[in-house]
């Protein structure tokens, strides 16, 4: 009797531990695990369809960022000792920086996915090439955005 206490706290714990979910990947990356499963359209749907989705992830934080990157800024010019440092005085500005990066990110990725699609020479797979491209160069700048979003609010 005296253990029961012991014991249900174990139990307890156990039961937490085992229940906890795994760190999430993007939903997108969930999407496009299985795409190569099954037909060649089947592929080129599913992985058009991550590509979608991963984009919509991709372009609601690069909007969160860049209205944190806004705040930064603001915050910045309102502190009299920020507001004096040499680089503000040569136009720091976080919001115009994450713009250039995000429309230089959207060309290099629409490059780098043409590229990719055109070694299927114009075939079958060219689409399936360009849309898996397009879907992991999303994940990719969604790791990109979420990180630089740490190092502007620290």
């Amino acid at each position: 009797m005296r253990y029961l206490p012991v014991i249900a706290i174990v139990v307890l714990a156990w039961s937490a531990f085992a229940l906890a979910e795994p760190p999430r990947k993007p939903s997108a990356e969930r999407t496009a695990e299985h795409c190569d499963d099954g037909t060649q359209v089947e592929a080129e749907e599913c992985f058009a369809s991550a590509a979608v989705k991963s984009r919509g992830e991709v372009d609601r934080e690069f909007e969160r960022d860049l209205r944190n990157a806004a705040a930064f800024d603001a915050s910045v010019r309102a502190d009299p000792v920020m507001a004096s440092h040499p680089m503000v005085g040569f136009g720091l500005s976080l919001t115009e920086d994450l713009k250039v990066s995000q429309a230089a990110w959207v060309k290099y990725s629409n490059a780098q996915c043409m590229f990719e699609g055109r070694t299927s020479l114009g075939g079958s797979g060219t689409d399936i090439l360009k849309a898996a491209c397009h879907n992991r160069q999303n994940l990719s700048r969604l790791t990109e955005l979420r990180a630089a979003d740490k190092l502007a609010r620290r």
